[in-house]
Formats: C-alpha cells, structure tokens, sequence
C-alpha cells in the first residue's frame, strides 16, 4: 500500500577526491553509490513520491574555515557538489536508475562541514543551513529508513562521528549503530584540499542577497545543484546583527511557456514553485517547526512571489518572473547571481541592464555543466545520462506515458519490440513471401542490422524534437535577433526528421515484404534521405556556433543544442553502416533467386 510519505535513506560521503575528476570519484564511491541507489530504488513504490536519497557530503574547508567569505569558499564547494551530482547521474545512466520523476529515487546532496583529521574551527551550531555540522544533522529529528557508509577509513570515522553525535542527545534510538550498512571495501583517498585562504579575503565584498533565475520545470538534479550553490553564496552574518539575507528565485511565469512543446505535461507556476520550496527547505532547514510562510500578489513586475522566512535572518523568495532578467533589474540591493556555464551571456546581459540603470554590477558565480559525454559507453547509456539533466526530455518521457496510458517504452524496450515484429516476419513459411530470407547465421545478421537501423533512425526523430524544443524561450519578437536563427534552426530539424521518417517507413517495409530488398533504388534511397538528414544537423551545428559566439540574452541552451546536434552526426553516420551492411546480407539471396527465376514480376 502506497503511504504519503516518501521513504527516506541517508548515504554518509566523506570528502571528495582531489582533484573530483570522475575517474576518481568512481574508484573512490562508485560501487557504493551503484548499490545504494539499487536499494533506495527498490523502495520508489512504496509512495506516490520518489524515494529521498540524501547524500551527507563532507568537506573538510567548511569545517575549517566557517567564518571566511563565501565567496573564497565558493569554487572548491561547487566543484565537491557537481562532482558528486555529475557521478549520481553517471551511474543512474549505467544502471537504468530513474533519478529524474516520482517514479525513482529524488537524490539531495548536504552540506557537511566536517573533516576526517579532526581539524576543525567548528561553526556556530544552528538549525538552518546550507551549511550544518554532523551534530545538527543527528539532532534534527529526521528518520531515515536506512543509514548507509563507505567502508573507508574517512568513511568510517565520518559514520563513527555521526553515531556518537546521535548517542548524545535524546533521540539516541532513532538511528542505531547497527543500522549502518557497509559497502564494499574500497581504496582509501586523501580528502579533497583547496588552498588556503589569505587573510585579506576576509576583507571581500560578502553578499548578502543573492538570486537565480530559470524555468524549473520538472527539478531534475542539474536544478538542484545551481539552488543549491545559490544558497550557498548567500553569507552568514558577522557578530550579532540583524541585517536580513535573502536568496531570490526567479521563477518563469505560466505566460511565457505557452509555446512550449509538450505543453501537456509542463509543470504550472504553482507546482513547480512548491518543488523549488519543498527542496530548498529540505536542505537549509533541520529544525523541528517549518519555516513561517508569506504570499504577495502585487501588481506590476516580479510583485508575485512566495517568502519563506527562517530564524537566521534568512528569506527565500520564490518570484514570478516575466521576463529574462527577473528582480536582478528591479532590485537595487542583490549584489551576486548564479547561473551556469551554458548561460554565461546572461549574466553579462543583466550587468549591461545593472550599469545603464548606474546600478553595481553582479558578482556572477557560475556552477558546471553535468557533462559526461567522453567518459559514457553506449549509446543508451549517454542517452539516458541527458535524459536526467534535461526538463525537455523529461516532459518527452511523460508525454509518451500519456500518449500511450500505463506504458513507457524506452530505446532498450522498442528495440526488443522492433526485434520480435522483424523476427516473426522473417520466420514466416516460405509461401508467404516471394522472397524468404535465409534463416542462418546470415539471416540473423541481417535481422540485427535492420532492427539497429530502424532503432536509430527512430530515436534521431525524438531527439531532433528535443533539440527544437531549445528555442521555444527564445525572444522571436519581430525585430529581434534570434528570430532568423530560431526558424532556421527549427525548418532544419523538421527536415531532417521528415528524411529519417521516410527512411523508418522503408524499413518498416521489411517487417510486411521482405521481398523489398530486391527493389532497384531502395537503399540508395535511403542513404540520400540520410545524407540529406546530416546536412540539416549540421545546419543547426553551425547556427548554433555562430550564435554562440555573439553576445545574445540567457538561457539559449546553445551548449547543449550543437552538443546534441553533434552527438546525432555521429548517429546518422552510423546509421550509413547499419544500412550498407543490411544492404549486403540481402543482396545474396536476392542475387540467387533472381538466377532461379524466382523473382520475376518482383522487380519492376
């Protein structure tokens, strides 16, 4: 029976190697992670919530240097955190771990200020973070189902220092010593190390009033990392004052998605306010009463919002935004924004806004791009890894959920139906066609090609509708810019998925007449309609390029569309080999029933 309530588990990570390249990282935690999200996956049916993960991460600079700017601390932090995202969703790919919808497993990273040396300038305690120590996360009341550890030396000395916080205070019987479950052995790693900090750093400008802004449809982990970092480029307060904090949300407003694809199952500015909420206060609030909450509703721009207030003096505000640049224009006191790598040309959109207004400029701070493109093998596996970092291919996957109720057929399952459509007609008796491919080991090399042919050209179609999905924010207003490059963009994707349909539809022709190989023309064809296809992907490439290389406005996903567009080079280009090899298993039999006369009438 289905509860309310999601499972909760908690995985102990001492800190990262350094450097946190993903090659270490996987030496370090990989058979951990891998076996951990298994048993947290199998609990996702127990709630109509995916099952929280929640990954205590260690890093040693916190602990040791608690009073020091955020922003000296800020890169060695972001680098620790999307390192072990970036891992999370590397495996998730491997493995086929949803780590994306309700249907998996919801993966938070925390911040731990601790260190395996026991080196530590120890913070003031509070129940507020990003930043908590091992004490305040034993005392916080919450209840994990299972407590998980890396068998390390740091990653046992890291659940040692856990069990003995818990034992010393009240709710000592909620987490028992016992309920620690091992891992495998793994090499141990010197924790990670950033230099140090020069006294004059503490002189730096510390930002009180920090903010982001995006869509956040569907909060998927990329989310998660820049909400996370944007908390955390928040400063504490020096000494006893009360000067207020606060870290801005900005939040796409309903009227500017209407353009969207996949419409259907795009999040409401509602829904996707409370993820934003419902994260943000899982990670910063670790005390017994929630924070007190305040709505305005108020005329004119970013005048809706949602406020959650907490005892540090910190308020979180979660804004409608209406246009690219949010509060960040009509704030005078926000001193710093957060923004990803892809999105560099925002940040200086929004200082050139900031300066015409003879306002200060933004202290921009930047987190990485989870990218894992040269360290993933397989196909599927590079597939599935941008799947999980992409609100376009997760409202994709739900839409074919609806699109065919209680199914979600993904590449591995249409290659498997693909399989046993092309094995039935290829086994049909010999008087159902007029020409029977063999049934040996030629023949299944043949049916292998074919299915891998079909499979590839299918997912390019989806993909290129994923790639033409990056345009639907883009400013095409009349006199903007962006309007050529979008409708180019957006005609070469149709086209290019107009060339792979006709080639699915002459494959598909297999399935019913196998006889078809025999036709004269058919398979080029079929590699004109590829070749065509390549041609308008490496159109979007180059408009892409170019437009990278002019400043334009935030969020154009530029990256990411010839990152994709690239990838799908490769794929037509691989698709030229499925084809010339299926090409030659059936010119064969075909050659040979021709010379027996069996074919005549079949060629015209």
């Amino acid at each position: 029976m289905e509860s309310s309530e999601p499972p909760r588990f908690v995985l102990f990570l001492p800190p990262v190697p350094s450097p946190p390249t993903l090659k270490s990282l996987k030496a370090a935690f990989g058979d951990t992670i891998s076996q951990v999200l298994k048993e947290v996956a199998s609990h996702s049916s127990d709630s109509r919530h995916a099952a929280i993960l929640e990954i205590a991460l260690g890093i040693p600079e916190l602990s040791r240097k608690p009073h020091a700017p955020r922003s000296t601390l800020y890169d060695g932090t972001q680098a620790s955190v999307a390192a072990v995202y970036k891992l999370v969703c590397v495996i998730a790919a491997q493995d086929g771990i949803n780590v994306e919808d309700n249907d998996g497993v919801d993966v938070r990273i925390l911040l731990i200020a601790w260190s395996p040396d026991g080196s530590d300038d120890q913070p003031d305690r509070a129940s507020c973070g990003p930043v908590i120590d091992l004490q305040t996360l034993a005392q916080c009341g919450r209840q994990w189902q299972y407590a998980f550890g890396v068998e390390s030396e740091p990653g046992e000395a890291m659940v040692k220092a856990f069990v003995a916080a818990k034992g010393s205070g009240e709710q000592v019987d909620r987490v028992q010593s016992s309920s620690i479950k091992g891992t495998e052995t793994l090499k141990q790693h010197q924790p990670s190390a950033t230099s140090d900090v020069p006294h004059s750093d503490h002189s730096r400008q510390r930002n009180y009033h920090v903010a982001v802004g995006g869509t956040f449809d569907h909060l998927h982990i990329g989310h998660r990392l820049l909400l996370t970092m944007t908390l955390f480029a928040v400063d504490e307060l020096q000494g006893n004052t009360n000067t207020e904090r606060s870290a801005t949300i900005g939040i796409t407003g309903d009227q500017l998605l209407v353009n969207k694809k996949h419409a259907e199952v795009l999040e409401s500015w509602s829904d996707r306010q409370e993820a934003v909420r419902a994260f943000l206060d899982s990670i910063l609030n670790f005390a017994p009463s929630p924070p007190s909450i305040t709505t305005r509703d108020n005329a004119g721009p970013n005048g809706k919002s949602v406020d959650l207030h907490y005892p540090n003096n910190l308020t979180v505000k979660c804004t409608e935004i209406q246009d690219p640049f949010g509060p960040t224009i009509t704030d005078e006191q926000i001193s710093a924004l957060i923004i990803s790598g892809e999105t560099r040309s925002g940040g200086n959109a929004v200082n050139d806004k900031r300066k015409e207004k003879g306002w200060r400029e933004l202290e921009v701070f930047e987190v990485d791009v989870l990218d894992a493109e040269e360290e993933l093998e397989g196909a599927e596996a590079k597939e599935g890894f941008g799947g999980k970092l992409s609100s376009t291919a997760i409202r994709e996957k739900l839409a074919r959920k609806t699109d065919v109720p209680g199914t979600d057929i993904d590449a591995r399952e249409a290659s498997e139906i693909v399989q046993q459509q092309v094995t039935l007609t290829f086994r049909a008796p010999a008087s159902a066609h007029s020409l029977t491919p063999p049934t040996n080991a030629m023949g299944d090399m043949a049916l292998r090609n074919l299915i891998q042919a079909k499979v590839t050209s299918a997912s390019t179609i989806h993909e290129l509708d994923t790639i033409d999905c990056f345009t639907d924010d883009w400013d095409t207003e009349p006199n903007s810019k962006l309007t050529d490059p979008a409708l180019e963009i957006h005609l070469a994707c149709q086209h290019a998925a107009s060339e792979c349909k006709a080639i699915v539809d002459i494959l598909d022709g297999f399935l019913t007449n196998p006889a078809l190989g025999a036709q004269v023309g058919i398979f080029v064809e079929m590699e004109v309609r590829r070749e065509n296809a390549m041609s308008e992907v490496a159109a979007v490439v180059q408009v892409a390029g170019e437009l990278a290389t002019r400043e334009t406005g935030p969020d154009l996903n530029l990256m990411e569309i010839r990152k994709r567009a690239k990838k799908l080079l490769g794929k037509l280009q691989g698709l030229n080999v499925q084809v010339a090899e299926l090409e030659k298993m059936v010119e064969a039999p075909v050659a040979e029933q021709r010379s027996r006369g069996q074919l005549q009438g079949t060629v015209q």
